[in-house]
């Protein structure tokens, strides 16, 4: 008989399904897409014959993604005065920093690294993207044009 765990676990819907993202979804910006082709490649990367190849440059795709990306969205933020930017911020960091510690790793030899980097990455980009990008852009949105134009 199947718990209620393995239940869950089995009829388990992500939160964004990234095979029915397109290039052109509405609500995302070319940096958010940018985060979807590269958790497309941790995917692919998982069932590949090079699957140690691939997810190391992943690794290294994903941290250069990052830096950028972090601090775009962080800056924009802070022009607007976004009012939960320091926990924003602090979630950025935390997650740079499990990048950082997994390629530090995998540089020091732990092949174990590739296989958590899949969780790791898929689990931030469906939980970031809902809980804490999406309430930002909604929070934008409540503003009044005037009002963003002075920022």
């Amino acid at each position: 008989m199947e718990d209620a765990f393995a239940k869950k676990l089995r009829t388990h819907q992500p939160i964004i399904n990234l095979n029915s993202v397109e290039d052109d979804s509405v609500g995302f910006d070319d940096d958010h897409k940018e985060f979807i082709r590269l958790s497309r490649l941790v995917v692919d990367a998982k069932v590949s014959d090079q699957y140690e190849v691939l997810m190391a440059d992943v690794l290294i795709h994903v941290r250069d993604y990052i830096e950028g990306h972090f601090s775009k969205e962080e800056n924009r933020m802070r022009d607007v005065r976004y009012p939960d930017l320091k926990r924003h911020a602090k979630k950025h960091a935390k997650f740079k920093k499990q990048i950082l510690a997994l390629i530090a790793r995998h540089d020091d030899g732990d092949l174990s690294v590739l296989d958590e980097a899949p969780g790791v990455v898929l689990t931030w980009f469906r939980f970031h993207i809902m809980l804490d990008d999406l309430p930002f852009q909604k929070w934008l949105l409540e503003r009044p044009v005037e009002w963003i134009a002075t920022c």
